[in-house]
Parts: structure tokens; sequence; C-alpha cells
């Protein structure tokens, strides 16, 4: 669970897209992933992570641009909140991106699971997403 909270924190602090911190998203977010040594004379390329399945050799995987891309925020909210349905949006006056995801209950309706301002519509889901992940939701 550290490992979730500096993720997110260093999602937070973010201000585009970052290549080692999609590497970081994958690694804590995807199962049987880990990050590679990115230093030395055998050092794998930023942007990469271990995937590790079982019974299977591991393998160098490129990670998606979560932290660019809009659509690979979406396919990884399906895969950790399958029931949250993401909203994302603009706040024009002020310049920053607002995102939610919220779930609906059997008698309540909507709650929200989490939520977050970016600079990015793309950091801004990603963060929501890791304060969902985060809460248990």
């Amino acid at each position: 669970m550290n490992d979730l909270k500096a993720l997110r924190e260093r999602v937070e602090g973010a201000s585009g897209p970052d290549r080692e911190l999609d590497s970081m998203i994958a690694a804590v977010l995807l199962p049987h992933a880990s990050l590679p040594n990115w230093e030395g004379p055998h050092a794998a390329a930023v942007g990469t992570y271990w995937e590790h399945p079982p019974c299977r050799a591991a393998t160098l995987r490129t990670a998606e641009r979560y932290t660019k891309s809009l659509d690979a925020v979406f396919m990884l909210v399906g895969a950790k909140c399958p029931s949250a349905s993401p909203c994302v949006g603009q706040n024009v006056h002020h310049g920053y991106w607002h995102a939610r995801l919220s779930e609906v209950g059997d008698e309540d309706g909507p709650f929200t699971v989490g939520e977050a301002n970016a600079p990015t519509p793309a950091l801004a889901l990603l963060s929501a997403l890791l304060a969902a992940v985060e809460g248990g939701g």
C-alpha cells in the first residue's frame, strides 16, 4: 500500500507525460509486474516494466502511455475499477482538468470513489483512479 501512496503523490505532482512514471504505474497496478533496473551496463529503457506471469519466464514490456493517453487510462480504470463510471472535464476559467470515478449504490444512488484535479485529463483521471484504488474502490 505504501507503493500506491507514493505513486499517487508522484502522479499528483506531475505536470505532463512522463515515461518513468508510466513504468511505475504499470509496476504498481498491473498483476505480476515490477520495475527494471534503468541504470548500469544491463539497463532497460525507461518506459518499460517486467511482467512475471506464473509458470513462464519474465518478459520486458513497454508500458502504456498512461500519463499522456486518456484511452490508456480508461483501459486501466476498466481493469482496476470495473463498476466505476469515469467523468473528465475541464475548468476553463482556472485551466485545470477534473476527473471523478463514481459507482451506483444499492440504496443511496451514485457516490464518488475517487476524484482529482490535474493539469491534463490523463493525469486527472489517473489521480482519481489511484484515490479509488487506495480507498478500496
